[in-house]
């Protein structure tokens, strides 16, 4: 190894899009936020497993360190295991992107970009084979994801970039996208407007933001609309699952419970489609 670079692994087993996956990636973070103004080589070496989605995840803790530490973050292609060739083919990597027609690709937008994020939209994720809906439909998920991307600005606090991966898997089926910014959360913008607006719903607790923002509340409009309600509606709606991660907070919609997690700022929104 280069002795100019610092060698970090991100761990042994599986990462994948749950509560652990998520842990284990932070657990890199933590590692990378004591580091500043290196050459860090990140190590897929050990892991027998990784949602391509979750670079999503990845690529926003690498993100949020080079701005914060000045890191510089390499991987060895050459060196890089054959069984996550499709982090080659999605963009991650970058050498061979396209090539996996179940991939959608790692792409960075930045706040302004919402033309470029809905071009995204419709022809990576909407586009591909494995999802099986009429024009309608289509453009009903593409309005959901717009107005998420639109109201980053308006309650993430951020010009930091969003980032997006996907994943179709046709061993079961299903399809992993997920979405993130590096904002302030949804809590303390929940919190200020519960305080300051409502005599009742207020919120106190991260996960009580969470689940402010499920039910809909008209009044959510009026601090720029998160939009997840309708993609949870959605969701439900058409037998998939709806992830929402927050202020150390795992939502998901498949028990409607939420695990505790390390915290990360900003948020992550998964949806995980039955393609059957």
């Amino acid at each position: 190894m280069d002795n100019n670079l610092i060698e970090l692994s991100l761990g042994d087993g599986a990462i994948l899009t749950n509560p652990f996956g998520y842990n284990a990636l932070l657990s890199f973070a933590k590692k990378c936020d004591e580091i500043y103004e290196e050459r860090i080589l990140v190590d897929f070496g050990n892991l027998e497993w990784f949602d391509a989605n979750m670079t999503a995840l990845l690529g926003g803790i690498i993100q949020r360190n080079k701005r914060s530490n000045g890191n510089l973050f390499l991987a060895d292609e050459n060196k890089f295991p054959t069984r996550f060739q499709v982090l080659r083919e999605n963009g991650f990597i970058g050498s061979d992107v396209g090539k996996n027609y179940n991939s959608i690709n790692f792409k960075v937008f930045g706040i302004d970009e919402d033309e470029e994020f809905m071009d995204y939209i419709y022809n990576n994720l909407l586009s591909h084979n494995s999802l099986k809906m009429n024009d309608f439909e289509k453009d009903l998920l593409a309005s959901h994801y717009a107005e998420i991307f639109s109201n980053v600005e308006k309650h993430a606090n951020t010009a930091e970039p969003l980032i997006s991966c996907g994943q179709y898997y046709p061993q079961n089926k299903k399809l992993r996208f997920s979405l993130i910014d590096l904002g302030v959360g949804y809590f303390e913008p929940i919190r200020k407007y519960t305080q300051e607006m409502e005599e009742i719903n207020k919120v106190n607790k991260p996960e009580e933001a969470i689940y402010w923002a499920l039910r809909g509340y008209n009044t959510t409009k009026e601090i720029g609309g998160i939009g997840l309600k309708d993609l949870h509606d959605y969701c439900i709606e058409n037998n998939n699952i709806f992830q929402i991660i927050s202020d150390g907070c795992f939502w998901t919609s498949s028990s409607n419970q939420i695990t505790k997690v390390r915290y990360f700022p900003g948020s992550m929104v998964n949806v995980i489609i039955n393609c059957t």
